[in-house]
């Protein structure tokens, strides 16, 4: 072991903070969800593509 920290950071003292942070989290996930490089809805966009081929 080391006497110098791993990693810096904060964390949420209290429940405020941790609703706030849980917010963040939450906003986030749901702006990657809504873009274009959203992993789960790539099928629609390759399908559209494969369609428009024809």
């Amino acid at each position: 072991f080391t006497s110098r920290a791993a990693f810096k950071g904060s964390a949420p003292m209290n429940l405020s903070d941790r609703l706030h942070q849980v917010l963040r989290w939450v906003l986030g996930s749901v702006e990657i969800f809504l873009s274009r490089h959203c992993p789960l809805l790539q099928w629609r966009s390759s399908s559209l593509l494969q369609v428009h081929r024809w």
